[in-house]
Order: C-alpha cells, then sequence, then structure tokens
C-alpha cells in the first residue's frame, strides 16, 4: 500500500491501460492492474483493452469490492489513423462501443479487428476519445527524426489524421501525452503544445499501461517476441526501452506530467459515469402471454413441439 505522502502528492485517473486481453500486447491480468491502482492511490483506472471489452467484468468485480472507480473503453487503430481510446461515458456510449467492436471483429479473421475512421463517425456520441498516437510517429516518414530538431524550431503543422479527430470528436476529444522517460519526452511535450491550441483540443496525462508493476517487464518482453515471432534478443527497438509501461507511484507522475495535465484525467474521469452494475438481463417478456411466466410458457411450447415432431408420442431416449 502507497504510503500517505504518496497519496497526498497528486490526485490522478489513469485512462489508457491494457490487460491479458490484449493477447500478446499487455503482461497483467484486470485484477492485477484494479489492485495496483487502487494501492498506489489512483481515482480511477479505464481498462482500454484492444477492440475488446473482455476483461472488463473481472476488472469490474475487483474494482467494485476495493472500491476503486472502474472507466470501461477499447484501444482502437483505423487502417487510415489515428490510434485512440474510447471511454463509454453512459450505458448508452457502452453499448455503442459494444457495437463498433462487433463490427470490426466480424470484418477480420478470429484475433484481428479491421476498422476505418468512417466507421468512427457513425453514432458515437456517448463515448469520449483520446488520441493516443505518438506525436513523434505521427508525421512519419515525411517528419525527421526527433534528433534533428533544434529546440527553437517550431513542430509542423497537425497532420491530417488528428485534424480529423479533433473535428470529429470536437468538445469530446482529448490529446493524450504518454511520456516514457526515453530521452524523446521533451520533444513529445513541445509538438502536444502547439497543436493542442490548432486543434482546439485540450491535453491530458496517460500511461500506456501494459503492465501493473516494473517486475513484469521480462514477461511482456517475451509475448512480444512471441507475437513478432522471434527470440528476445533480435527485437531491437521493438522491445520496451524501459518499464515505464507500468502503473507508476503518483510521486513519479507528479514529477514527470504538468499538474494541468493530471487535473485533466480527473475531469475526464467525471464524465464517465458509466457502471457495469447497472446492467440487467431483461428477459424478451414481450413474447409471454398474459397470466403465464416465462418458465410456464416455454413448457407450453416444449409440449406443443414434442406433439408436432413425435404424434405417435416422445421417445423415452
Amino acid at each position: 500500500m502507497a504510503g500517505s505522502t504518496e497519496h497526498a502528492a497528486v490526485a490522478y485517473a489513469e485512462l489508457y491501460c491494457r490487460s491479458s486481453f490484449s493477447f500478446l500486447r499487455a503482461a497483467s491480468q484486470p485484477a492485477e492492474l484494479v489492485e495496483r491502482a487502487h494501492a498506489l492511490g489512483y481515482q480511477a483506472l479505464a481498462l482500454t483493452d484492444l477492440c475488446s471489452l473482455a476483461g472488463v467484468v473481472r476488472a469490474h468485480e475487483r474494482a467494485r469490492a476495493l472500491g476503486l472507480r472502474l472507466l470501461i473503453g477499447t484501444e482502437l487503430c483505423p487502417q487510415d489513423g489515428p490510434r485512440l481510446v474510447l471511454l463509454a461515458s453512459s450505458q448508452r456510449g457502452y453499448g455503442q462501443l459494444c457495437a463498433l467492436i462487433t463490427r470490426a471483429r466480424r470484418r477480420a479473421d478470429k484475433g484481428h479487428y479491421r476498422l476505418a475512421r468512417a466507421d468512427l463517425t457513425e453514432d458515437l456520441s456517448d463515448c469520449l476519445a483520446l488520441c493516443v498516437e505518438d506525436p513523434l510517429t505521427a508525421l512519419q516518414p515525411v517528419d525527421p527524426p526527433p534528433a534533428a530538431f533544434a529546440a527553437s524550431t517550431a513542430p509542423a503543422p497537425p497532420p491530417e489524421p488528428l485534424r480529423w479527430f479533433a473535428h470529429t470528436f470536437a468538445g469530446r476529444g482529448w490529446l493524450a501525452a504518454i511520456l516514457r522517460r526515453d530521452g524523446q519526452d521533451a520533444e513529445r511535450c513541445r509538438r502536444l503544445r502547439a497543436w493542442a491550441p490548432a486543434l482546439g483540443l485540450p491535453i491530458t496525462a496517460a500511461g500506456g499501461v501494459r503492465m501493473h508493476d516494473p517486475a513484469r517487464r521480462p514477461l511482456l518482453d517475451v509475448l512480444t517476441a512471441i507475437r513478432q515471432h522471434t527470440a528476445v534478443e533480435q527485437l531491437g527497438l521493438k522491445i520496451a526501452r524501459n518499464a515505464e509501461s507500468s502503473l507508476r507511484p503518483l510521486a513519479d507522475l507528479q514529477a514527470l506530467y504538468p499538474a494541468a495535465w493530471l487535473a485533466e484525467s480527473l475531469q475526464i474521469a467525471e464524465r464517465c459515469r458509466f457502471t457495469l452494475d447497472a446492467l440487467r438481463y431483461r428477459y424478451p417478456d414481450e413474447v409471454t402471454p398474459p397470466a403465464q411466466t416465462p418458465a410456464t410458457y416455454l413448457h407450453t411450447l416444449v409440449r406443443q413441439g414434442m406433439a408436432r415432431r413425435w404424434p405417435g408420442g416422445c421417445p423415452a431416449a
């Protein structure tokens, strides 16, 4: 359990977190992520697996037991970009996410999905969106590598996919700052600060979490190697440079992110009021005749079907 000084350092909600239900792309179970976020004193945790909601029930059960707010969302990467996270702000938004994921998965082979930006212009009005595209790669391949930038050089204008994002999710979209301590965070921040006013989008801190604890990094490396069909030592730049994609202590986040970006994560979390507790299974009562229960009506239909199928009597088997 984190100490009281750490809890008092800053308030934060993690909005971008994959679990092991993002197959071979994360190294922690949903319950482990919830437990760690709670121990670190996070105000909320969003589970945002890759085009999936498969882990949310396990996360919800653990979060409810611990008293941690769980936000429900998904990560998506349209073929024509940009990479984004969608969060359900209401029960209607949850339904919109379910429908979108279903369409994307049905278009591709098992274990894959296919999505285009046009799919995101359909009704997602009850979903909030984070653009989680790394600004260092958003302009590739025409943009020079980060090392070529002098401190006084103005960043290039926002690329077209980000302008599309800003237009599509106006009033409910954010640029996510995912800082990794890899020597390039200053350039990431510089581009985001230049693009945010041009796009009319606020900036929020986000972790891009792949594991609940830094100790899981070796496992994450092995999973990455399996996904890439190679050995760990052959991964090169595809391997994680450090363990910063874990859930980090609040004091570390406070030292890394501007206070306003951390505070913005709480504003987003406050707009996400949906919880799985709002869902109830509803039997289709409209097919049940008056004065009968669903069970007695089903019994009647079975008897009628038996009479049609076996006019001479139902076989004992």
